[in-house]
């Protein structure tokens, strides 16, 4: 395999995996079951209508605000809830698995998701099967062929067989990646492969049995931290944040994302907002849904339908003035004006003309965009490097 087609699949997953963990009016870096169409179509949209959501296709509603939560779609699937209880809905808004489950339920990853009842976890299939009792305290998602799940105070990791593979002795642990997942055990974090050997990072001796190198393992344990000691929870259909399952941020809040530079989009009364891990208010509340997390120090915001840019501080840098924004990624963000997709800086700038239908993520410099119905990839100076004809 090239380093060009290598680079390419890693695309493909990105453009189809990453998503932003909302909770409320609904995101960790993973392989999901999503699978990139070559679509005229407008991606569908969250929106929030009289304390409801639902969504639009470019502009017009598809699915009407009718939900309490509404996740984005991962594949062909999201999740909704209503009424305290929580299932998926189709492109269609047709209700595929009912809403049966509590707070809080994953999305689909390897073709099984955990689901949780009466305080108990297990794992589904798309159809609404069963595959893995509800019987476990907790769990993660399925990802490399495993899923940590909690039992008698301890996690483990099981196979989709419901086999033990890793015995019950962590106090937290976090999904494989590249052949190894971080864990924590008496205080101390570390990384193991799928045996379960201390591997590569925070073992007492380090030896080279780990599957696959861990480069940025410093931004990985950053990353566990971030998602695992600061988790979202609900509570009279409010949400806040706990710590070593202790409430650290009361639940006063319609939605909450995970946290991502240290700042979390909070929303209420239909207006959103960034706290702190302390809870202290840092931007206030004054944008609309679709606001996003910070990357790179600057974060996209929404108001009255136009989107811009803002830093840490507050301070508006790139004004509210494009129909559409995502993150900046590799020094570039997409933003859409006048129904096409374009590329600027982080001085404003455009350095790609508008003239995308639709545009993903750069990743080592390169993008996919599609354009009059045809996908290809190109790089930061708008080339088409592949798939051009």
């Amino acid at each position: 395999m090239n380093n060009f087609t290598s680079i390419k699949q890693i695309i493909l997953i990105i453009a189809t995996a990453i998503s932003v963990s909302v909770i409320g009016c609904s995101t960790t870096v993973a392989k999901a079951d999503n699978v990139v169409k070559n679509t005229n179509e407008p991606p569908l949209e969250r929106f929030w209508e009289n304390h409801k959501c639902g969504f639009k296709r470019g502009g017009k509603i598809v699915i009407k605000a009718e939900y309490d939560f509404v996740d984005d779609f991962f594949g062909d699937l999201a999740i909704v809830s209503k009424n305290d209880k929580y299932g998926y809905i189709n492109k269609q808004g047709k209700v595929i698995i009912p809403l049966q489950y509590d707070f809080r339920l994953g999305t689909f990853h390897d073709g099984l998701a955990y689901v949780k009842k009466d305080g108990k976890y297990g794992f589904i299939d798309k159809n609404g099967k069963i595959i893995i009792p509800l019987k476990y305290d907790d769990a993660r998602r399925f990802n490399e062929g495993l899923a940590g799940v909690k039992n008698n105070g301890k996690y483990g990791f099981i196979n989709k067989q419901d086999k033990v593979v890793i015995p019950f002795q962590y106090d937290s642990v976090y999904i494989f990646r590249k052949g190894l997942a971080l864990v924590q055990k008496d205080g101390k974090i570390f990384t193991i492969n799928k045996k379960g050997e201390c591997v590569k990072f925070g073992c007492t001796t380090t030896t080279d049995k780990a599957d696959n190198e861990v480069e940025d393992i410093d931004e990985y344990v950053k990353q566990f931290i971030n998602e695992h000691y600061f988790a979202p929870f609900r509570k009279y259909n409010k949400f806040g944040f706990k710590r070593n399952d202790k409430v650290v941020i009361k639940a006063e809040y319609d939605y909450v994302h995970d946290f991502s530079e240290d700042l979390s989009v909070v929303g209420k009364n239909d207006k959103c907002g960034y706290i702190n891990k302390q809870g202290k208010v840092i931007i206030p509340l004054q944008y609309d849904f679709g606001t996003g997390d910070f990357h790179d120090g600057v974060a996209y915001v929404k108001k009255d339908e136009k989107y811009g840019f803002i830093d840490k501080n507050g301070k508006v840098i790139i004004p509210l003035k494009y129909d559409g924004a995502r993150r900046f990624h590799e020094g570039l963000a997409e933003v859409k004006n006048n129904g096409k997709w374009g590329f600027i800086n982080t001085q404003d700038k455009v350095v790609i003309p508008f003239q995308y239908d639709f545009a993903f993520t750069f990743f080592n410099g390169l993008i996919l965009v599609e354009k009059d119905g045809k996908t290809f990839y190109i790089n930061k100076k708008g080339e088409c490097v592949e798939d051009c004809e």
